[in-house]
């Protein structure tokens, strides 16, 4: 009987090691920094990459559909300063958008909560480049409204990008007020 018991409680321990570590991994693996770009990192979920399975995990756990392999996901939660990006701050982004068929920014709160803006719906400026602002309230131009929450994730989703072998330069975000 005593046997059994340690059996049993081996089981059982190696099953919540087993499932602590695989939610860590999750979390973890496939979250690489992307060169030149210190604030952003890219979640690399296609089928050649070696983080793919934890990646893939990564968009199930959220209860998202992963991006397909074609499409690159783009993650930060901090400014250019280094600052946490905030629900109550007014943020803008600015830069280049990624040649590609479509791409797709969101924010996300800690509750899941996201709000989102796609390349159709973005007004460019005259040289082509992105100014959208980040804002809990109306503001002039491109918006994607904060989600309340004291931290903010802001995601970058490029489907479909034309060059995907040189290096990319990536939306820079500025705090404007708080």
């Amino acid at each position: 009987m005593r046997g059994f018991l340690h059996i049993l409680l081996a089981m059982i321990v190696g099953t919540a090691v087993g499932g602590i570590s695989a939610i860590g991994m999750i979390e973890n693996f496939g979250l690489m920094a992307v060169a030149g770009n210190p604030h952003w990192q890219e979640r690399r979920a296609g089928p050649g990459e070696p983080f793919s399975p934890y990646s893939t995990g990564y968009f199930i756990e959220q209860g998202r559909v992963p991006p397909p392999a074609s499409a690159r996901f783009f993650v930060r939660t901090t400014d250019d300063d280094g600052s946490l990006i905030r629900g109550e701050c007014v943020y803008v982004v600015g830069g280049v958008p990624l040649e590609a068929r479509w791409w797709t920014m969101a924010l996300g709160n800690a509750q899941g909560r996201f709000n989102a803006i796609g390349a159709a719906d973005v007004i460019l400026e005259g040289d082509g480049s992105l100014r959208l602002f980040i804002a809990p309230y109306p503001v002039p131009g491109s918006r994607i409204l904060s989600p309340p929450g004291s931290t903010l994730t802001l995601t970058y989703v490029v489907h479909e990008p034309q060059d995907v072998d040189i290096p990319v330069v990536l939306p820079t975000v500025k705090k404007v007020s708080c």
